[in-house]
């Protein structure tokens, strides 16, 4: 919202409500056809009465229990795995969450026959046994299991690690091997309620019979690599300045090398290089040398232990971080190449060097749609000694819904934080709820909370000019 754009403030029984000036009148009709308003003879009599009530109705406002909690709903995770193809096997671990309380789990995988064939599982937890496998159709692998530790405190564990074959005729019929090949590994479905079919935690009853749990799934994907190659990870960020993570990814077939040499580009319009972080292991250093080139360009050399010289697959080597510039590009997409380059740059240059060899996956940085939480008014964000950015509403954010409301302050940076109750106005109220929340232990705001999301109101015409700093890997 422009600075210095005025507000349209409308008088009803419920309070005093905010408007951005650019709505369009039907919508706001709409709007306002839903609220019971009377007609405000005197507006600044009005004001300066429900700043008075506004405060004595603040000290004799009655503590709000919080809603009870509901309980955890029990999920089973399959995790990403990797491998290069002639490892022969691949190790694919099975996690599960808020499960202490069920009797047992039946857990049912499917897979792609052409890449994959199921051998045997390993490592099961110590809480849980294997009570029965079996393999239907060359595709599918039911494993039942029983909880021995039944009542346990169990937070996320892995259940089991389920070990496939990587199978050689997948690829008969083709000109080149690709440099990878991304496999699904299948939980089955989500149900809104329990249910049989696929992967399910269960209860047993006195006459063992079975009682199936609603449970959440999250199916997984095994990454089958044939080529030496580089990936950059992706992720998408929010339209406002603040730094980003992109992950940097190895895969080397051979057993020759344990020096490599990196080129990255970028472009320098919507990034800017803060520095590369090595991971320890696998390098011997966590720290990097970088050779900065032309603008939008960067070399740097990445030294494994020299007790790694591959061959590895999708081996997670460094972190590059970036300042992202808050300007939106074309197509709200942003790619980051990266190469792997035989030889050492020449003289220092991130010019100089030899050809690049490999395949290459480029990182791609999308944009988010606003992503706010509720009562954060002005969109601040603190980051903590581990990196972790809090976003939470202060008092601060009541001090600016009244402002607006009463002193025509500034416009606000994000309308739909400060309607906390999410009815779809800023008004009183919601500076109410969140002075209650802080000192009287009452309702949080509404969701997004306490989390960044968006507003998911069909009736929503708030909107939110000032985004929180937000990141999410891909």
């Amino acid at each position: 919202m422009p600075t210095g754009s005025g507000l349209a403030i409308k008088v009803a029984h419920s309070g005093f409500h905010i408007f951005r000036p650019e709505e369009r009148t039907a919508s706001l009709h709409t709007v306002l056809s839903l609220r019971s308003a009377t007609r405000a003879e005197n507006l600044g009599s009005a004001v300066h009465s429900s700043i008075r009530a506004f405060f004595v109705g603040l000290l004799l406002i009655l503590a709000v229990s919080s809603p009870a909690e509901s309980a955890d709903i029990p999920s089973v995770r399959i995790d990403d795995a990797s491998a290069y193809f002639a490892e022969g096997v691949v190790d694919v671990p099975i996690l599960i969450s808020g499960a202490s309380q069920a009797d047992g789990l039946e857990l049912s995988i499917d897979y792609d026959e052409m890449f994959l064939g199921y051998a045997f599982n390993a490592g099961v937890s110590e809480h849980w046994s294997v009570e029965n496998v079996l393999r239907y159709a060359n595709h599918r692998v039911i494993i039942t299991l029983e909880n021995i530790s039944r009542g346990s405190a169990l937070d996320e564990d892995v259940v089991l690690h389920a070990l496939f074959v990587l199978k050689g005729g997948a690829l008969d019929g083709r000109d080149a091997p690709p440099f990878k090949v991304d496999t699904r590994l299948s939980l089955g479905t989500s149900s809104p309620v329990p249910t049989t079919t696929g992967t399910h935690f269960f209860l047993v009853d006195d006459e063992d019979n079975r009682e199936p749990l609603l449970t959440e799934l999250d199916s997984g994907t095994v990454s089958i690599y044939y080529e030496d190659g580089i990936e950059v990870g992706s992720g998408a960020v929010t339209g406002v300045a603040q730094e980003i993570t992109l992950p940097l990814y190895l895969t080397y077939l051979r057993n020759d090398r344990n020096v490599f040499t990196v080129g990255i580009d970028y472009d320098e319009m919507f990034l800017n290089v803060l520095r590369v972080r090595g991971l320890q292991p696998p390098l011997v250093d966590e720290r990097v040398d970088e050779n900065l080139g032309p603008a939008g360009t960067l070399r740097f050399e990445l030294v494994l232990d020299n007790g790694l010289s591959g061959p590895f697959a999708r081996l997670h080597v460094a972190d590059i971080v970036f300042q992202y510039t808050g300007q939106h590009p074309p197509d709200n997409e942003i790619v980051v190449k990266a190469e792997l380059i035989e030889g050492a740059p020449a003289d220092g240059n991130a010019e100089g060097g030899g050809a690049g060899y490999g395949q290459t996956v480029p990182g791609l940085v999308t944009l988010l749609p606003a992503h706010f939480v509720r009562g954060n008014v002005d969109s601040s964000a603190r980051i903590s000694v581990d990196g972790r950015v809090n976003a939470l509403p202060e008092l601060a954010d009541a001090t600016l819904i009244l402002d607006s409301l009463f002193k025509g302050g500034e416009p606000l940076p994000c309308y739909d934080a400060a309607d906390v109750n999410d009815s779809g106005l800023v008004e009183i109220g919601d500076a109410i709820l969140l002075l209650n929340y802080f000192f009287k232990g009452g309702d949080p705001p509404a969701g997004p909370f306490p989390h960044p999301g968006v507003d998911e109101g069909l009736w929503d015409i708030l909107g939110c000019d000032t985004p929180v700093p937000h990141f999410e890997p891909r």
